[in-house]
């Protein structure tokens, strides 16, 4: 794994130096991100990608990749411990529509700890 870390770390850098603002402040930070998931270092990974809110659809593509950005976050938080949070995540995504799956509108997600929505809803 520290390899893959390496080389995560090293395309994170690169991202982030990048001129583009979408490179900078949206993908550098996800790539990073999948730094620290392989690095063992999960809480990392929730505190770089859970702000990013909305601005993940900035990086493009369709959305199946961007529900992957969302389920790194998923995986990051079950690696904390924060299980709840992350079944709350992927329980929003799978009922509501799929034209929208930014995480920026999970109540559960944005502020820190605090479980507001009721995923039984």
């Amino acid at each position: 794994m520290e390899a893959a870390t390496d080389d995560l770390e090293i395309l994170a850098r690169k991202a982030a130096a990048d001129s583009r603002p979408d490179y900078r402040e949206v993908l550098a930070p996800v790539v990073k991100a999948l730094a620290e998931i392989t690095a063992g270092r999960p809480r990392a990974a929730v505190s770089l990608i859970e702000p990013l809110g909305e601005r993940v659809e900035r990086i493009g593509g369709v959305r199946v990749e961007r529900e992957i950005i969302q389920d790194t976050l998923a995986r990051a938080l079950i690696d904390s411990g924060e299980h709840t949070r992350a079944a709350a995540l992927l329980h929003h995504r799978t009922t509501t529509t799929p034209t929208r799956t930014s995480f920026s509108r999970h109540p559960e997600i944005q502020l820190r700890g605090q479980l507001l929505a009721d995923s039984a809803a």
